[in-house]
């Protein structure tokens, strides 16, 4: 009795762990997030701006990879304290080299290190979850209130200076080095041995705290890699208007002539608005499905970003804003749960790996360069509406396609 006891304390504790260090990963993403609003003050371009913004997405195609590959030969708490050592190091090249090409130097060296910090965290954390037949979503929804949290902190020090983001962000993945040492590294075969474990009910011996993994109900393996590839295209193109928004609406704020905390505070919002999906996000994926969880936020997007150019003050385009509580994190959630609850597993590390490249890579890659030559061309306000325009009405078609196949194929789930 004693022993489980002790193991559900141990449980307890790697959860808590788990939300303290997504609170902080996405901490030091939402201070990242204000990085455009700092070149806006060095008075670089829409399409310079674009440009350094899509630095990242870039160097992601190789860091993540690369940093994903090392947890797998070095283990999760080798390599974790690596890269987020560097990264804290990294940051200070982007403030302190000057001109374009300095800041675009900056951030090839540092994004190197940071745009992988969160898909390894990501990747420990569900399998975990997966193990101890936890919720994600009550897990992921430490990273939203981390993400408000530090946009609107960040967003009230930049009026002491703007290397008060740089400061802000070190601290996150400084602390992130600390507690990356206190959590254990969680192999793939200790998965397969709980899926084995939960059909057959033997007892997997890979499975060290036997007495913290209750016999799993597993979701059934219900998806295919082909239906992923799809949910993936509309995916991408979300993500990539969801980059754009994210990028250019402190230039937006900029051009309306609010104050210089506006920016942090309509990041912090978009955040926050987020924490009532996440409670319920289980429930919504089993009773919608992912697909229709995908294209009606594709819808609330595509009318968020079409409604932000036509608001005449920073209380209105606050409420337009809060449209941000069915948006991204609704398509993030429809695509990672159906990658590690739907797909079969001989898939999911390689759709995984396609997730993250197409959200880190190119979808931000298209949003931000796309987005300053729009912008450059057309302007901010008609490049904001004509995106918006873009996505709400792709996801009405797709939508009636989806509707349109599955009653041909007598209400069957499309696969």
């Amino acid at each position: 009795m004693n022993c489980i006891y002790g193991e559900n304390m141990k449980n307890k504790n790697s959860v808590m762990m788990e939300s303290v260090i997504e609170w902080f990963a996405y901490g030091a993403s939402a201070t990242g997030s204000l990085f455009s609003q700092f070149f806006v003050f060095c008075g670089f371009s829409s399409i310079e701006i674009g440009f350094l913004a899509a630095t990242g997405p870039v160097i992601s195609f190789f860091s993540n990879p690369f940093w994903l590959g090392m947890v797998g030969k070095k283990g999760f708490k080798m390599t974790l304290p690596m890269a987020v050592i560097c990264a804290a190091m990294g940051v200070w090249l982007v403030f302190l080299l000057p001109g374009f090409w300095g800041k675009m130097l900056g951030l090839s060296v540092s994004t190197f290190f940071t745009t992988a910090i969160t898909p390894m965290i990501e990747t420990r954390i569900i399998k975990s979850v997966k193990i101890k037949n936890k919720r994600y979503d009550l897990i992921r929804i430490w990273g939203t209130i981390g993400y408000g949290s530090l946009a609107l902190c960040a967003g009230i020090l930049v009026k002491i200076g703007f290397h008060m983001i740089f400061i802000t962000q070190s601290i996150m993945f400084l602390t992130i080095f600390i507690i990356s040492f206190k959590m254990k590294d969680m192999e793939e075969k200790d998965l397969v041995a709980v899926r084995s474990f939960s059909k057959d009910r033997g007892n997997p011996p890979e499975v060290k705290d036997l007495s913290s993994v209750p016999i799993l109900n597993l979701p059934k393996e219900t998806g295919s890699f082909k239906m992923f590839m799809v949910m993936m295209v509309f995916s991408a193109l979300s993500l990539a208007s969801a980059s754009f928004n994210s990028v250019y609406l402190p230039l937006f704020i900029s051009e309306r002539g609010y104050d210089i905390s506006s920016a942090g505070i309509s990041f912090s919002l978009m955040a926050f608005c987020e924490i009532p999906f996440l409670l319920f996000a289980e429930k919504i994926v089993k009773k919608i499905g992912n697909f229709l969880l995908l294209t009606s936020a594709m819808f609330v997007l595509g009318l968020k970003i079409f409604l932000v150019p036509h608001t005449d003050s920073l209380m209105t385009l606050l409420l337009v804003l809060l449209l941000n509580s069915w948006n991204f994190i609704v398509i993030y959630y429809s695509i990672y749960n159906y990658i590690h609850f739907k797909l079969p597993q001989k898939h999911v590390m390689k759709a995984q790996t396609i997730f993250w490249m197409a959200q880190q890579g190119l979808a931000f890659l298209a949003g931000s360069i796309g987005g300053g030559f729009l912008i450059n061309h057309f302007g901010v306000e008609k490049t904001f509406s004509g995106v918006g325009i873009f996505l709400f009405s792709l996801s009405i078609v797709i939508t009636v396609v989806y509707f349109f196949l599955r009653e041909k194929a007598g209400k069957k789930e499309i696969r």
